[in-house]
């Protein structure tokens, strides 16, 4: 995903990821992974969304959580992010949106990390 401010581009990508909570752990959980990669430097920045072994793995969850994250590691202000957040949901399509919400209905647990998205795209 592409994402132009006024004065900077950015590329934004994701990555998924089995992981142990400890070596030799049973256990196996997922991460995500979002970097933002801003254009024509080396800087990126990472946020990262591990899945609670017990929690059903969520694609887009994890995009929403590490996108958020990465955002907070760029130490972007808020109209940025909320230009990144609208480029995502316009990126995405109207069946992936209604998943999205259908699962945070029956996820409480997110709905922590997830109030101001909430509240700035009207879900």
């Amino acid at each position: 995903m592409k994402v132009q401010t006024e004065n900077q581009a950015y590329r934004v990508r994701w990555q998924y990821d089995d992981y142990a909570p400890m070596p030799n752990s049973p256990t196996n959980r997922k991460a995500t992974y979002c970097f933002i990669q801003v254009a024509d430097t080396d800087d990126e920045y990472i946020g990262t969304a591990l899945c609670n072994y017990k929690d059903q793995f969520s694609k887009e969850e994890g995009r929403v959580i590490s996108l958020e994250r990465a955002m907070d590691n760029a130490q972007m202000n808020e109209p940025q992010k909320k230009l990144f957040r609208k480029e995502y949901y316009t990126s995405i399509g109207a069946r992936e949106r209604a998943h999205l919400k259908k699962q945070r209905q029956r996820a409480p647990h997110y709905s922590s990390d997830l109030n101001v998205l909430r509240s700035l795209i009207g879900m």
